[in-house]
Protein backbone atom coordinates (compact mmCIF):
# COMPACT_ATOMS: atom_id res chain seq x y z
CA UNK A 1 0.00 0.00 0.00
CA UNK A 2 1.25 3.50 -1.45
CA UNK A 3 0.79 6.93 -0.58
CA UNK A 4 1.25 9.70 -2.98
CA UNK A 5 1.88 12.85 -2.08
CA UNK A 6 0.51 15.52 -4.36
CA UNK A 7 2.40 18.29 -3.06
CA UNK A 8 5.98 16.62 -3.88
CA UNK A 9 5.24 13.94 -5.89
CA UNK A 10 6.78 11.56 -3.33
CA UNK A 11 5.62 7.90 -2.99
CA UNK A 12 5.79 6.54 0.21
CA UNK A 13 5.29 2.81 1.24
CA UNK A 14 2.78 2.04 4.03
CA UNK A 15 2.22 -1.69 4.10
CA UNK A 16 4.07 -4.23 1.73
CA UNK A 17 1.66 -6.69 -0.17
CA UNK A 18 -0.45 -8.90 2.37
CA UNK A 19 -0.93 -12.75 1.91
CA UNK A 20 -4.56 -12.55 1.69
CA UNK A 21 -7.29 -10.37 2.52
CA UNK A 22 -7.08 -6.46 1.47
CA UNK A 23 -6.17 -3.56 3.76
CA UNK A 24 -9.25 -2.04 3.61
CA UNK A 25 -7.89 1.60 4.70
CA UNK A 26 -9.05 4.61 6.62
CA UNK A 27 -7.14 7.75 6.24
CA UNK A 28 -7.30 11.42 7.71
CA UNK A 29 -4.43 14.00 7.37
CA UNK A 30 -1.21 12.08 7.71
CA UNK A 31 -2.85 9.00 9.15
CA UNK A 32 -3.59 6.08 7.78
CA UNK A 33 -5.30 3.32 9.48
CA UNK A 34 -5.44 -0.15 8.07
CA UNK A 35 -5.84 -4.05 8.60
CA UNK A 36 -3.20 -6.42 8.22
CA UNK A 37 -4.31 -10.10 7.23
CA UNK A 38 -0.90 -11.47 7.44
CA UNK A 39 -1.66 -13.44 10.15
CA UNK A 40 -5.45 -13.06 10.44
CA UNK A 41 -7.95 -15.89 11.80
CA UNK A 42 -10.87 -16.53 9.72
CA UNK A 43 -13.06 -13.72 11.51
CA UNK A 44 -10.35 -10.99 13.18
CA UNK A 45 -7.37 -9.06 12.23
CA UNK A 46 -4.96 -6.93 13.73
CA UNK A 47 -5.63 -3.01 13.04
CA UNK A 48 -2.45 -0.81 12.50
CA UNK A 49 -2.17 2.65 11.99
CA UNK A 50 1.03 4.45 9.96
CA UNK A 51 2.11 8.12 10.07
CA UNK A 52 2.84 9.12 6.13
CA UNK A 53 4.55 12.02 7.44
CA UNK A 54 6.87 10.26 9.64
CA UNK A 55 7.03 7.07 9.35
CA UNK A 56 5.73 5.41 12.43
CA UNK A 57 3.81 2.09 12.25
CA UNK A 58 2.11 0.99 15.26
CA UNK A 59 -0.30 -2.17 16.02
CA UNK A 60 -2.98 -0.78 17.50
CA UNK A 61 -5.06 -3.65 18.13
CA UNK A 62 -4.45 -7.43 18.46
CA UNK A 63 -8.22 -8.83 17.36
CA UNK A 64 -10.84 -6.06 15.14
CA UNK A 65 -13.59 -7.97 12.97
CA UNK A 66 -12.90 -8.03 9.74
CA UNK A 67 -14.91 -11.06 8.75
CA UNK A 68 -17.63 -8.88 6.89
CA UNK A 69 -16.39 -6.07 4.88
CA UNK A 70 -19.45 -4.31 4.09
CA UNK A 71 -19.38 -3.40 8.01
CA UNK A 72 -17.18 -0.71 9.02
CA UNK A 73 -15.61 -2.05 12.47
CA UNK A 74 -13.26 1.18 12.78
CA UNK A 75 -12.89 5.00 11.80
CA UNK A 76 -10.40 7.86 12.76
CA UNK A 77 -10.87 11.44 12.49
CA UNK A 78 -8.41 14.31 13.78
CA UNK A 79 -6.32 12.68 16.30
CA UNK A 80 -8.83 9.81 17.40
CA UNK A 81 -9.61 6.48 16.31
CA UNK A 82 -12.62 4.51 17.43
CA UNK A 83 -13.06 0.66 16.65
CA UNK A 84 -14.98 -2.55 17.79
CA UNK A 85 -12.77 -5.12 19.59
CA UNK A 86 -12.89 -8.83 19.15
CA UNK A 87 -15.40 -8.55 22.18
CA UNK A 88 -17.61 -6.37 20.41
CA UNK A 89 -16.39 -3.31 22.81
CA UNK A 90 -16.50 0.21 21.39
CA UNK A 91 -12.72 1.82 22.09
CA UNK A 92 -11.30 5.30 21.35
CA UNK A 93 -7.56 6.57 20.96
CA UNK A 94 -6.09 9.34 21.36
CA UNK A 95 -2.90 9.71 18.78
CA UNK A 96 -2.10 12.82 20.52
CA UNK A 97 -1.80 11.44 24.05
CA UNK A 98 -0.81 7.98 23.02
CA UNK A 99 -4.16 6.94 25.76
CA UNK A 100 -6.75 4.17 24.78
CA UNK A 101 -10.44 4.07 26.72
CA UNK A 102 -12.69 1.37 26.29
CA UNK A 103 -16.55 3.29 26.25
CA UNK A 104 -18.82 2.38 29.04
CA UNK A 105 -21.84 1.02 27.19
CA UNK A 106 -25.00 -1.82 28.00
CA UNK A 107 -22.94 -5.39 26.77
CA UNK A 108 -23.11 -4.88 22.36
CA UNK A 109 -24.62 -7.09 20.01
CA UNK A 110 -22.61 -9.40 17.28
CA UNK A 111 -24.36 -6.18 15.26
CA UNK A 112 -21.98 -3.66 16.29
CA UNK A 113 -20.41 -2.29 13.39
CA UNK A 114 -20.25 0.73 11.03
CA UNK A 115 -18.03 3.39 13.39
CA UNK A 116 -17.70 6.39 13.16
CA UNK A 117 -15.83 8.92 15.09
CA UNK A 118 -15.40 13.20 14.63
CA UNK A 119 -13.87 15.53 17.61
CA UNK A 120 -15.66 14.46 20.80
CA UNK A 121 -18.21 12.03 19.30
CA UNK A 122 -18.53 8.07 18.85
CA UNK A 123 -20.72 6.49 16.42
CA UNK A 124 -21.99 2.65 15.97
CA UNK A 125 -24.62 0.19 15.06
CA UNK A 126 -25.44 -1.90 17.79
CA UNK A 127 -29.79 -3.05 17.41
CA UNK A 128 -29.99 0.47 17.41
CA UNK A 129 -27.71 3.41 16.17
CA UNK A 130 -25.79 4.67 19.30
CA UNK A 131 -23.80 7.72 20.07
CA UNK A 132 -21.65 8.39 22.54
CA UNK A 133 -20.06 11.99 24.01
CA UNK A 134 -16.64 11.78 25.20
CA UNK A 135 -16.83 15.13 26.74
CA UNK A 136 -19.43 14.62 28.30
CA UNK A 137 -19.37 10.62 28.85
CA UNK A 138 -22.97 10.35 27.52
CA UNK A 139 -24.26 7.45 25.46
CA UNK A 140 -27.83 7.79 23.65
CA UNK A 141 -29.65 6.28 20.74
CA UNK A 142 -29.92 8.37 17.61
CA UNK A 143 -33.97 8.11 16.10
CA UNK A 144 -33.12 7.72 12.27
CA UNK A 145 -37.12 7.80 11.01
CA UNK A 146 -38.65 11.37 11.33
CA UNK A 147 -41.61 12.31 13.15
CA UNK A 148 -44.75 11.37 10.73
CA UNK A 149 -42.64 8.30 9.02
CA UNK A 150 -43.39 5.64 11.66
CA UNK A 151 -45.79 3.49 9.55
CA UNK A 152 -43.58 4.59 6.20
CA UNK A 153 -41.55 0.93 4.51
CA UNK A 154 -38.37 2.67 5.41
CA UNK A 155 -35.39 1.05 4.70
CA UNK A 156 -31.80 2.25 5.59
CA UNK A 157 -29.82 3.72 2.29
CA UNK A 158 -26.28 4.63 4.38
CA UNK A 159 -25.21 4.44 7.80
CA UNK A 160 -25.26 7.27 10.38
CA UNK A 161 -21.68 8.95 10.27
CA UNK A 162 -21.00 12.00 12.18
CA UNK A 163 -18.70 15.15 11.13
CA UNK A 164 -17.93 17.81 13.39
CA UNK A 165 -21.62 17.71 15.57
CA UNK A 166 -23.50 16.69 12.74
CA UNK A 167 -25.22 13.60 11.94
CA UNK A 168 -25.87 12.43 8.54
CA UNK A 169 -27.72 9.11 7.29
CA UNK A 170 -29.83 8.08 4.14
CA UNK A 171 -33.35 6.54 4.42
CA UNK A 172 -34.93 5.24 1.12
CA UNK A 173 -38.75 4.66 0.72
CA UNK A 174 -40.31 3.16 -2.24
CA UNK A 175 -36.75 3.30 -4.32
CA UNK A 176 -36.27 7.02 -3.29
CA UNK A 177 -33.18 8.28 -1.19
CA UNK A 178 -33.49 11.06 1.22
CA UNK A 179 -30.48 12.38 3.28
CA UNK A 180 -31.15 13.46 6.89
CA UNK A 181 -28.46 15.51 8.86
CA UNK A 182 -29.30 16.55 12.52
CA UNK A 183 -26.82 18.49 14.80
CA UNK A 184 -26.12 17.36 17.94
CA UNK A 185 -26.63 19.45 20.86
CA UNK A 186 -25.22 19.04 24.15
CA UNK A 187 -26.78 20.04 27.31
CA UNK A 188 -25.16 22.11 30.19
Amino acid sequence: MYAYILETGEEITVAQQPDKDPWYPKIDNQWVLYIDAKEAGIYFAKLRVHNITTGEDFLLVEEIPYNRPNRSYYAISGNRIAWVDGNWAVNVYDLRSRASRKLSVPEAQLLTGDVSISGDIVVWWDRFWRCYDLQQDALFTIPTVPPGWENVPVQPASPVTVREDQLYWALSVNGQVYHFTAPIIRGR
